[in-house]
């Protein structure tokens, strides 16, 4: 048995290294054509969505291992009831039917987020991911989703940030912030929500002091102002240069969280249950024109003068990306996403620069970034087998020279 031995060892090990070196190649050659690809397509048409998204299973691979170029939307499904809430954050690439987790807003939950990754944001150019932390963490990770590689701007005095908005000529991130601190009886006390403008070149953050405390906010199509919500019924532009206020304040209802500044920057659009309101960025005296809709609707963009891109979560949990026309009241379908039972899309951010216009298509066959992982377990198994069978070979050994030795 020991003299027929080597040669079992060679041929496992030769097996093992062969299955280990194909599995490394192929992940790597499909990651580099995913994104070659992918950047390619998206560098002239924009985003071109599948008529339905696909439900994503959990070998899944992460962008930062396999990016995908362009990204047409960041998404986490999952669910916040029952016994194990949680989710899954995940990104779909702009022009191919490309799924892949991401890793950094897994790894950046905290058991007080009960399962729910980190808050995600994508940039308008659908390049690069903002992600947060709702806990103990103050720093954001900017992914640039054709490389896979991660640069982290770490926040000015705060322990949690939330990506809310991008400028639109790329220079700044806006995060809302703040810092967590025990107290004497042990448990945590939150300071106020503050907001913080990071910059995307040297990823360096400031805080905004002369916006603090406020509830939401939202870019002007220029990249010269933000609205930001003041109070319940109230807004204000301010200058992203100076941040200084620029005019009066807005009367306003609705969630920035959930609204967008047409092109021309003279309406914003908010959206909550049942309603859409247009108001009037330009006319303090005009009455906010409202449009009755089913569901709760979050608006994300607009794509032209009249037509919104809007998001929407059925009872049965499935989500909807809709084409609203302002003047007809026309819903267009977009794409929708069933997932499984109990869960749905609990968040999601769109590449609006690549929707603007919308493209649909007939959704293929999902990627996943599988193809590399035969290989992969395969190999890993033959290599656990072969340190298996010598461990027994030097029992054996062992027991031969111990038996030789005795007689």
């Amino acid at each position: 048995m020991s003299s027929a031995a080597p040669p079992v060892l060679h041929r496992l090990l030769a097996l093992a290294l062969v299955l280990l070196l194909a599995g490394s190649s192929t992940v790597a050659a499909a990651a580099a054509d995913t994104a070659a690809g992918t950047a390619e397509d998206t560098a002239g048409d924009g985003a071109v969505w599948p008529d339905t998204m696909a439900t994503v299973p959990d070998r899944t691979v992460s962008v930062e291992r396999s990016p995908v170029g362009a990204a047409a939307i960041a998404y986490t499904v999952g669910t916040t009831e029952g016994p194990r809430p949680g989710g899954t954050p995940l990104v779909l690439a702009a022009s191919e039917d490309v799924y892949r987790t991401v890793d950094e807003a897994a790894a950046r939950s905290t058991s007080a987020d009960r399962g729910r990754p980190a808050p995600m944001l994508l940039s308008p150019d659908g390049r690069t991911l903002a992600v947060g932390a709702r806990h103990r963490n103050g720093t954001i990770a900017l992914i640039d989703l054709g490389t896979g590689e991660k640069r982290e701007a770490s926040l000015s005095y705060v322990t949690s940030g939330i990506p809310v908005a991008f400028d639109p000529q790329g220079r700044w991130l806006w995060v809302m912030a703040r810092a967590a601190a025990p107290n004497d009886s042990g448990s945590t006390t939150f300071d106020d929500w503050e907001w913080q403008r990071v910059d995307l070149e040297d990823a360096t953050a400031i805080r905004v002091h002369s916006f603090d405390r406020a509830m939401g906010l939202t870019v002007v199509p220029n990249g010269e102002e933000v609205l930001v919500k003041a109070s319940q019924s109230q807004a204000q532009r301010f200058s992203t240069e100076t941040l200084e206020k620029v005019g009066d304040p807005i009367s306003l209802s609705g969630d920035l969280g959930a609204a967008a500044v047409s092109p021309d920057g003279e309406r914003v659009v908010t959206s909550g249950r049942d309603t859409v309101r247009i108001t009037s960025l330009t006319d303090p005296d005009a009455e906010p024109e409202r449009i009755e809709v089913e569901g709760d609707l979050a608006v994300h963009s607009w794509l032209d003068d009249e037509t919104v891109l809007v998001t929407s979560t059925a009872e049965d949990g499935t989500w909807r990306l809709d084409e609203l026309d302002l003047a007809t009241r026309a819903i267009t379908p977009v794409t929708t996403l069933t997932p499984e039972d109990g869960q749905t899309v609990l968040e999601a951010s769109i590449a609006t620069d690549l929707s603007t216009p919308v493209q649909t298509r007939e959704a293929g066959d999902p990627d996943y970034g599988a193809s590399g992982w035969l290989p992969w377990t395969v190999g890993g198994l033959a290599l656990a087998a072969l340190a298996g069978l010598a461990f027994v070979l030097r029992r054996v050994r062992r027991r031969g020279a111990a038996a030789a030795a005795r007689g």
